[in-house]
């Protein structure tokens, strides 16, 4: 025994001397058959090979936003300390229960059992109305008192609970990320070549895109309403033929900034073309290809400058929004749609920003539609509505509070799940899943 604990073992006898010191401490009862991630801490089974903390393959991934599954080593990811980095990324097959989680006004996330996830549990603290009164007939004041908030904590996605009108149970958190970019100007070299770039300077074109109130209008309604042809040379906004007014504001806006646009009439439309190709070529990079990869600008999404954020949502909300009033409240409600699943976690993240809420819902549609008689293919759609805030704290179905937003989970269930799983390791422990705090996890099991 102390001539395998020792110093002078040959290299090449190594291995066999760890096999058999670890053999004669099982024989005499010295080591333990716990395991434990070397992450999380999770006690784990004797025969595990890896930690089972993983989320299902079409989770979308705050930062670079993208899938969980197409993220590597060194991308960027957003947790509950801001920027954020991937230092490992873990995937594994899995077959078993997986849970869903549904927290209200966002798009649901399924993860392993044991998948950690940042919660507020409000809990009951007693019964305000001595009097014997129901809880509905209360005053705001007493009903307010009738409940407590706790500190964030982590708990299983499998032990989560609904939290209803006048129930205890869990808040998710998604997290009011400060911006880090305060750039004034966006360089529009990297889209053309040398050659191009001296062209366009001879020719007094613009070479660089400037950050402003209008041009973050402009850069709002082309995710709505933009289009851009790098072959053709232009980009177009298309309105309807009685939208005069946004019609007359994107030609000021670009002439102001540099770029000279042309109206083309048409019987039941309008269209705006900025015939620009330096443009055409950088407004697809930066907003996306079509109507499915649309998103916001990075330099949009994470600047410093909260008034950019404030145009490039006006700018968004007149191309694809729309106003209806609820007859019974008399609330005004603000609503959208889109098809870009990436587009819509990020309107609500962007949303989250500026503290308000920007409820999402999953809208799964048939593959094949119907007009008139006409087929058409669709894909599922993303419902956006925003609604002001109501007078109590108590009757709204979310809380933003400073650093957080805080959203009741609706539903919890169990669904069958054969297939792979994916996780990521970062800087700081957390990263966001489809704009919800979770832990990170599955790392090598050491045992104790």
């Amino acid at each position: 025994m102390h001539f395998l604990r020792g110093t002078n073992v040959p290299s090449s006898s190594q291995p066999l001397a760890k096999a058999l010191r670890t053999k004669l401490s099982s024989l005499l009862g010295h080591e333990s058959k716990m395991q434990y991630c070397g992450r999380c801490q999770t006690e784990l089974p004797p025969k595990a090979r890896y930690c089972d903390h993983c989320l299902s393959p079409e989770t979308i991934v705050s930062g670079d936003y993208m899938h969980i599954l197409n993220y590597e080593t060194g991308d960027t990811c957003l947790g509950v300390t801001g920027k954020n980095s991937v230092t490992q990324t873990f995937r594994h097959n899995y077959d078993g229960k997986l849970f869903m989680v549904k927290a209200r006004g966002m798009l649901p996330i399924m993860a392993t059992p044991n998948h950690p996830i940042m919660v507020v549990s409000r809990v009951r603290r007693g019964v305000a109305n001595r009097r014997g009164k129901s809880e509905h007939f209360v005053s705001e004041q007493q009903r307010s008192s009738i409940w407590r908030l706790s500190d964030p904590h982590w708990k299983n996605i499998s032990d989560l609970t609904r939290c209803g009108a006048w129930m205890s149970g869990d808040y998710v958190l998604m997290p009011r990320v400060s911006g880090w970019i305060d750039a004034n100007q966006i360089d529009l070299s990297p889209y053309t070549t040398k050659k191009g770039a001296a062209v366009a300077r001879g020719r007094n074109f613009p070479t660089t895109f400037s950050l402003s109130h209008d041009s973050a209008w402009l850069l709002g309604i082309y995710v709505a309403e933009g289009s851009a042809n790098p072959k053709g040379g232009g980009c177009a906004f298309s309105l309807g033929r009685t939208e005069i007014v946004l019609k007359d504001k994107i030609v000021r806006i670009a002439e102001s900034i540099g770029y000279l646009a042309r109206v083309r009439e048409m019987p039941t439309a309008s269209r705006v073309i900025l015939p620009s190709r330096l443009l055409a070529r950088a407004l697809p990079a930066w907003c996306g290809q079509d109507c499915y990869t649309k998103r916001i600008p990075e330099f949009i999404l994470y600047h410093k400058n909260i008034d950019l954020l404030y145009a490039f949502l006006k700018g968004y909300w007149s191309g694809d929004g729309c106003e209806t009033h609820n007859r019974r409240s008399g609330r005004i409600i603000y609503k959208a749609v889109t098809v870009s699943r990436i587009l819509a976690l990020q309107l609500q993240f962007l949303s989250a920003r500026i503290g308000q809420f920007l409820s999402v819902c999953e809208n799964k549609r048939q593959p094949v539609g119907t007009i008139q008689g006409r087929k058409f293919h669709q894909s599922t759609a993303y419902m956006l509505a925003y609604a002001p805030p109501r007078n109590h704290e108590n009757k709204q179905h979310y809380m933003v509070r400073a650093d957080e937003v805080l959203l009741p989970v609706d539903k919890v269930e169990e669904v069958a799940y054969e297939g792979p799983v994916f996780n990521l390791a970062t800087v700081d422990k957390t990263y966001l899943a489809n704009n919800i705090v979770v832990h990170n996890c599955g790392a090598e099991i050491h045992r104790r």
